[in-house]
């Protein structure tokens, strides 16, 4: 493999400019050895370096550059505006004998511009390229250009997307060379398509991807009567049709990805071995003699269009595919049963198309299969036995389909090597089966929206591939794309897929507790068990999911305290705890106190504690009402009420009875009542009189009443003497009346 900048002697604190590398390569295809020729590979930095820096780096780059390549810099075919000193070296290598070693520090602007470019260029008579002045600043001018008239082979390029390396060059330049190779990624030709490549008949090889050009390709490209090997136009805005009158090459590549040409799908020569064309406007069907116009294509992506129709039968023809993508289209038809004449088939992707029926039982005769996505279509039936004849497979998705029955035991038997198996979104029903737990490398189990029911297996314990740290192999393997709902969203993992640990059982039937085995998988980055059955209380131990990103338990039977130890959980940014019967206090610190959403905790009205408005009244953090003591209080309500009115007829009738049944049944305590009744009426009636007198005299003497004459003492003896005979005459009275009651009553 080629060098990397560190190896070239441009260390942490260089920043480079631009990264040469091959040829663009679809992300299924395992890299192959880069030639000496024709390929250019560079690295270009910017910083003050003295002399001895020149000397160490110039070291450090001869020693460990590839055979056959050479280190030239400065402006040996000239350096426009700069100054450069060089040193011509003896040849590197038999294999080459043009290949040497140049090495040039150039001062521009004031500041020295130290570059290594590693390159092979074949010239007439040596090796040149202009390495230093404008293209450090991102520009490209016809300057650099100027003296290179046996230029056959070149390539700029970056890995990185984004565009720093501009060519500003007229569009009525006429260049000295001729190439037969050109490779430019990521710097900007556009905004129209480079004409002075028209003067460019000798092209074998057309590399312009991500060069931000637009609209439609000059008609004198397709004139140019070129036999290409590659032509890589991808990650533009060209548009318009592509015409079929283009001649490839034996094992021709092309890529015309990601841009906006329409029409209905070209059909090239036979010659034509890998062929992308995702992510564009072309319509109509499929052409149905795609597997004899194409016949040795081993990698076919026609995903992200509108084309319609079925599956042409002859594809069947297609024996050497390895790749086939045609999802994200508006295929119809049922899945054709060929695949047993396509037998080094690694990928087959049918994603989100309309395609009904079942799995065709041909598909089991694909033993070196790896990826098998059929999700997003209307496949019904239960998933066939011959399925497990795929021991190869690493990902399995079929969500979002109309699978039903219970969930194969031999996934977890035939296929050992799965890393990602999605099921969500079927009629799948039945238990977890507990073979599902022999899958080791699994990182991605998606069985939500299911009917399934039972425990979740506690052997959940043995998918280590929850619990391991990534290697070097797992961080440069292909995992494909993949749908999942992450973070309270449905998110598309493309590029860092092999970087989630997601288990969703949410939104089926289970029942029993949270096993604790759970809390093992210390690299779990998503835990949805949602919209279930789960009783019991959350883990203890749960603290121990320290990757965790997303945890949603809601819509459970939950109750008990949260465990304190949910604070360790420093990555938490997703947390869904509601409608369940949780009590106590909410955990504090970390990332609790960025969790301000009180709907995270609603309908749990016995926690308290920030974000809730309920206080904590004591230090366990109990508080004394909520929901499971107005529960109680209720249910202790409904059982008294009856008590209630016993209580209250049982004292109605003793407190009634008791008094007035025993002055009907013995005479002597009825005459001692009446008696005591008699007495308490006079008393009443003495002090009614006394009221009353005094009422008049404060009438009299308050309102100032006015008196024909001032009485004299014998005067007021009369009138208090006529009161006292007017109350005892009354009090008699009322002494014959109550006697004549009693005697009635006898």
């Amino acid at each position: 493999m080629l060098p990397s900048i560190n190896e070239l002697g441009l260390g942490s604190n260089s920043s480079p400019r631009s990264i040469m590398a091959s040829p663009s390569r679809s992300p299924t295809q395992t890299p192959s050895q880069p030639e000496a020729s024709p390929s250019i590979w560079a690295a270009f930095s910017d910083e003050t370096s003295t002399s001895s820096d020149v000397e160490e780096r110039e070291a450090a780059a001869v020693r460990r550059r590839p055979r056959g390549v050479a280190v030239v810099a400065g402006d040996h075919c000239g350096c426009p505006g700069g100054q450069s000193k060089s040193r011509r070296a003896t040849p590197t290598s038999r294999e080459d004998p043009f290949a040497t070693s140049r090495r040039a520090r150039c001062s521009w602007g004031g500041s020295a511009i130290w570059g290594y470019w590693k390159m092979k260029v074949r010239v007439r008579g040596g090796l040149c390229m202009a390495g230093c002045g404008d293209m450090s600043m991102g520009m490209v001018r016809e300057a650099h250009f100027a003296n290179l008239s046996s230029l056959k082979q070149l390539s700029i390029t970056k890995s990185s997307p984004n565009v720093s390396l501009v060519f500003n060059i007229s569009s009525d330049w006429a260049p000295p060379f001729k190439l037969t190779y050109i490779n430019r990624r990521s710097c900007q030709l556009g905004p129209k398509f480079p004409t002075w490549l028209r003067t460019q008949n000798e092209l074998t090889t057309v590399v312009l991807n991500n060069a931000g050009i637009s609209g439609t390709i000059p008609d004198w490209l397709w004139q140019l009567d070129l036999q290409l090997s590659e032509l890589h136009i991808a990650y533009n805005q060209l548009s318009g049709r592509v015409p079929n009158s283009l001649v490839f090459s034996y094992l021709a590549n092309v890529d015309l990805s990601s841009n906006l040409f329409d029409g209905p799908l070209p059909l090239w020569s036979s010659n034509v071995s890998t062929l992308y064309l995702r992510d564009n406007l072309f319509s109509g069907p499929i052409p149905p003699n795609i597997g004899e116009a194409m016949p040795i294509l081993t990698d076919l992506d026609i995903s992200w269009n509108s084309l319609n129709g079925s599956i042409p039968l002859s594809m069947g023809n297609l024996q050497a595919l390895m790749t086939l993508v045609i999802s994200n289209n508006h295929l119809s038809g049922e899945i054709p049963q060929f695949w047993n004449k396509m037998p080094s088939l690694y990928i087959v992707d049918m994603s989100n198309n309309s395609l009904p029926g079942t799995i065709p039982r041909s598909l089991g005769s694909l033993t070196t299969l790896r990826f098998l996505v059929l999700s997003s279509n209307n496949l019904s039936g239960e998933l066939p036995s011959h399925l497990q004849n795929c021991s190869a497979l690493e990902s399995l998705d079929l969500g979002d389909n109309k699978f039903s029955g219970n969930i194969p035991s031999w996934i977890g038997e035939s296929m050992p090597s799965l890393l990602i198996l999605a099921l969500r979104s079927n009629f799948f029903s039945g238990n977890i089966p507990s073979e599902i737990c022999a899958l080791s490398a699994l990182h991605i189990l998606d069985l939500s929206h299911d009917n399934v029911s039972g425990f979740i297996p506690p052997c959940f314990r043995n998918l280590s591939g929850f619990k391991s740290e990534l290697s070097d192999d797992d961080i440069a393997r292909y995992e494909g794309r993949l749908n999942l709902d992450s973070k309270g969203r449905a998110i598309e993992y493309y590029h860092s897929l092999y970087l989630v640990n997601s288990l969703d059982l949410s939104y089926n039937n289970l029942s029993g507790e949270i096993p604790i085995e759970l809390t093992s998988l210390l690299k779990l980055g998503n835990l949805n068990l949602s919209s279930n059955n789960l009783g019991g209380t959350i883990p203890e131990k749960i603290g121990n999911l320290q990757w965790l990103e997303t945890l949603d338990l809601s819509r459970n039977k939950l109750s008990g305290p949260m465990p304190m130890s949910m604070a360790s959980i420093t990555f938490l940014v997703h947390l869904n705890l509601s409608h369940n019967n949780l009590s106590g206090k909410i955990p504090t610190g970390n990332q609790f106190q960025t969790l301000i959403d009180p709907s995270i905790y609603q309908g749990n009205l016995a926690l308290c504690g920030f974000p809730l408005t309920n206080e904590c009244h004591d230090n366990n953090g109990t508080i004394p009402t909520g929901r499971g003591e107005d529960k109680d209080d209720e249910d202790g309500d409904d059982s008294e009420l009856p008590w209630f009115f016993v209580s209250m007829g049982l004292g109605f009738i003793i407190g009634l009875w008791g008094v007035c049944g025993t002055l009907v049944i013995k005479k002597s305590w009825r005459y001692a009542y009446f008696r005591f009744v008699k007495m308490k009426d006079r008393l009443l009636l003495a002090v009614a009189l006394n009221v009353a007198r005094l009422t008049r005299k404060v009438i009299e003497q308050g309102f100032g009443c006015v008196q024909k004459g001032p009485r004299s003492r014998s005067q007021e003896k009369e009138v208090r003497k006529e009161e006292e005979e007017t109350l005892v005459r009354n009090i008699l009275v009322t002494d014959v009346a109550l006697e004549l009651k009693n005697d009635q009553r006898d």
